[in-house]
Parts: C-alpha cells; structure tokens; sequence
C-alpha cells in the first residue's frame, strides 16, 4: 500500500461522492432530489475525512504497514510547535522525512544520527535526545471486542453527545464509574460526523442526512446501497466484504502510559488497529490495575483525519466541583500522525537503503561538521529556497518566499543565530514593510505601512542594511518627527 493513502484532497472527494450519491438517488425513483453541490454541503457535516480513509481501504487492495513511532526528546522542544511529542508514521520514511521537515523550519539540526536495531535517535550536539523513531507493533486484531464497543457508541456524534457517551460507555467493564472531566458542557443537538468511522456510522450518517436535511426517507437496506456507491464501491456486498481486515491499513489507536516524574520519552505506547479495541482494552487495563484506577471521559478528539473518544485515566477521582482539566498519565486515544511529503520521503528511502553507508550519508545530509551556516544553506536547499531568495549577514539570516508570485504574497523571514540556537523568527509582508535607519545608526523593520515595529536588526552596518533593502526590494527610509517612518509607504 502507498503511504500517501492518508492523503486527500477534501474538495475532490466530497465532490465526487456527492455526485455518485446523487445519480443513485435518481435511479431509484426519489423525487425532490437536491442537487449535488446541496448534497456536498450536507456530506461535509455528516462524514469526515476518516470515512473516505476506511472505504479506500475496504474498496483497495491493502497490505500491514510498518507504524513507527516519533518521540520529542527535552533537546527537541523547538518541534512541538509542529508536531506533539508523541507521533507515528506508517513507515520508517515518512517518519524521517517528517521529522526532518519539522527540523528544518524549526533550525534545529541533528549533530549525530544513530542507527541500531531499527530505532534511529537524533542527537543534539551536547548528546541531548531531539528525537527518537522505532517500530511499534500494532496488537492482533479483537473482532468481538471491536463489535462490542462499536454497538455502543453507534450513532454518536461529534458534538453534543458527552451524556450518552458516558452513560453508554459505562456498560464496558473497568467503566463502571466513568465520570466526564467536563460536565460544565451539556448536550446540545448532536451534531458533525460520527465519533467513530464505521461501516454501521456510516449507514446510520447516510439515514439521517437524508431525513434531518432533505426530507427524503430511506430503508437500512437503501442506506446501506447509497453508502456503498457514494464511497465508490459497487455495491453493499463489495464494500463490506474486507471489513474485519481493512483496518490494518487504517490509523491505529493508541493506549499511552507514563508516570508522572519521568519524560514523556519514556512513555509506554500501545497500538490498537481500531479505536473499539483500544477503548476495550483502556478498560480491561482500568479494571485489573494493582492501585485503583479512575476512567475519565475527556470528550471526542479528533487528530489528523481520525477522531474518536478521548479517555484517560487518574489515581484519584475528580472532585464533584471539578473545573480545570489535566492530562492523566493513562490516555487512550489517536497520537497525531505525520504528514506526508513525497520529495522529503524519497530522499529519506535514499539515506535508510544502505545501512552501512547511513551514517556518512546523513552527515553529509544534515553538514553536522559544517558551520551554522553550512547547516542553514542545506536547510534551505531541503526546503526548495535558492540563493536568490536568502541572504546571510553576520548572525542573521534574511528568507523570502511567494505563494502565488503575487506581489501581495511575498514574505520576508528574519531569523538571528547565536551558534546552533535560533533566537528569534519573524515573518512579515513585504510590499508592507520598510528598513528604517534610526537615529542610533540602527536599522529597524516595520511592516504594516509603518504602523508596526518589527525587529531591531542590532549590528548590521549602513551598507549592510542598504544591502538588504536592495535584495528584497524595500524603501529605505527614517523616522519623522512623530516617529513613523519619513516616506509614505501606504501607497
């Protein structure tokens, strides 16, 4: 199976389902049939991206992938702006590959990679841990466990259903004293996608969306029929056929485990191929624990294109006059899961293919012997930016990108270094902004027509700045006496 399977483009299959939804409703004799944009609209609010996810996997051929899982070490801190500190990938390159992008637009470059039993560990040039990437082994499949929890959150919505969720869950053993970590929210309308993605959701969305939004009526049988043809499947019997296998290929959900006083790195982290199985298996762990344990529900989490019931679990129960929610060092729930890049992930099967020549191949790649400089010229030739587009001065570091070649779309980033560490990141407008020369001789960037001071550029000489300007393309100007910038740049 190609790893890009959990991309979509969003528009194209709403679209496309729309319109297959709205020749079945034709063929079979419906009258006051919407039209199909009408019929878009209502699919956006009734599905999710994870139900196209489960038909291409009941409706293709698909084969196990190999789960990695990312771990954020404390010398990675950077990159939990871009990514949680607990991450999989359906493969060992993607993994890479997303870690190396996260890298690079957070400036934070690997002194040393190592590779052994199939875990790579990035180090930090102190021998601090950035990251870490091993295999994680997703548990055998529990088909009667998963039909058993599946039956109780059927028709349960996204928004509006934490009563019934509570109460329903609570019938599964080690749930019995489930509290809700939010009871401030009371249940309104239901409303948005299933929870959970099944085949049974799936009928019970297509029902509903038709009779709530349409006033058109169908039986189980022709929900069933017009689930199949909107997800692209010849019919019910075709589309439910590879159900108990499908989810293989599917995003696992994961049981995590840490204790309070170590790093989240040490965390124990188990994968389940369905959120069923692993809400099942959250409360066998509940229910035999040594020291008592108490289930929370935390509400519906959603996480790429997977959502589902968020549950954790505490040494103690929660106060009846309980306010502030807290992270529990139980959770069961999806861990995010890293973007897909398909230049970035070639390149990383390049480096993984030959283990004997990885270790000089990613030295070469990340210039762990260069410079700071060195280093950051590799991480704009990895991100797509030419020389044309940057510039060095001293410790700064000037970046211009377009979106659309747009005039309007230019950007300019300013990024200032000291060694390895990245002090500041700015990014401004630049057809806004101005390099203003103050009075002390210091040059100054102000953006939104001078109405917004941005970054001192402390050190850079009179050539330097006028350099600048001249790169990018920006007015060189000082300040008036009511201290905006002395040429009009509002124009």
């Amino acid at each position: 199976m190609n790893t890009d399977a959990f991309e979509f483009d969003d528009r194209i299959a709403f679209r496309d389902a729309s319109i297959r939804l709205h020749a079945a409703l034709i063929s079979r004799g419906y009258s006051n049939i919407p039209l199909p944009g009408t019929l878009c609209d209502s699919l956006c609010e009734w599905y999710e991206m994870q139900d196209f996810q489960l038909a291409r996997a009941l409706t293709n051929p698909t084969t196990p992938l190999d789960w990695q899982l990312i771990r954020i070490g404390t010398a990675g801190e950077a990159l939990t702006q871009g990514l949680d500190v607990l991450s999989i990938a359906p493969s060992v390159a993607r993994a890479f590959a997303g870690l190396q992008i996260e890298m690079d637009r957070a400036r934070l470059f690997p002194h040393e990679v190592t590779r052994s039993d199939g875990r790579l560990v990035f180090h930090a040039r102190d021998g601090g841990l950035i990251a870490s990437i091993e295999r994680v082994r997703v548990q055998p499949a529990y088909l009667q466990k998963r039909e058993r929890v599946n039956d109780l959150i059927k028709g349960l919505r996204m928004r509006g259903d934490r009563v019934r969720f509570v109460r329903r869950l609570s019938n599964l053993p080690g749930f019995q004293g489930l509290q809700d970590d939010d009871p401030v929210i009371r249940d309104s309308n239901p409303s948005g996608a299933m929870a959970v993605a099944t085949v049974n959701n799936q009928c019970v969305a297509m029902r509903r969306m038709l009779k709530e939004d349409h006033h058109i009526e169908v039986s189980q049988h022709e929900a069933q029929t017009l689930v199949a043809v909107a997800f692209g499947a010849a019919d019910w019997a075709h589309y439910i056929a590879r159900r108990d296998t499908a989810p293989e290929s599917l995003i696992p959900a994961a049981i995590v485990h840490w204790a309070r006083d170590e790093p989240i790195t040490q965390a124990r982290v188990a994968l389940y191929p369905t959120v069923a199985e692993a809400v099942f298996a959250f409360g066998q762990f509940c229910h035999h624990a040594t020291a008592p344990l108490f289930p929370i529900f935390s509400g519906v989490n959603r996480t790429g294109y997977c959502h589902g019931p968020w549950l954790q679990a505490n040494e103690v129960p929660l106060e009846p006059d309980w306010q502030r929610r807290m992270e529990s060092p139980h959770q069961c729930s999806h861990l995010s899961l890293i973007n897909g890049n398909v230049k970035a992930e070639m390149r990383a099967r390049t480096l993984l293919s030959d283990a004997a020549a990885f270790p000089e191949r990613v030295r070469e790649f990340f210039v762990t012997e260069g410079s700071t400089h060195d280093r950051l010229r590799a991480s704009n030739r990895r991100r797509g930016i030419t020389s044309s587009q940057d510039l060095f001065i001293g410790d700064w570091l000037f970046t211009t990108a377009s979106y659309d070649n747009l005039a309007d779309s230019r950007y300019l980033t300013i990024e200032r270094f000291r060694g390895d560490f990245r002090l500041l990141a700015e990014t401004v407008t630049l057809y806004k902004s101005v390099c203003v020369r103050e009075s002390d001789g210091q040059w100054c960037i102000v953006t939104e027509y001078g109405r917004k001071d941005v970054v001192v550029l402390d050190g850079l000489a009179e050539s330097e700045g006028r350099r600048l300007a001249a790169k990018f393309g920006m007015t060189c100007t000082s300040r008036n006496d009511g201290g905006a910038p002395q040429t009009d740049v509002s124009n």
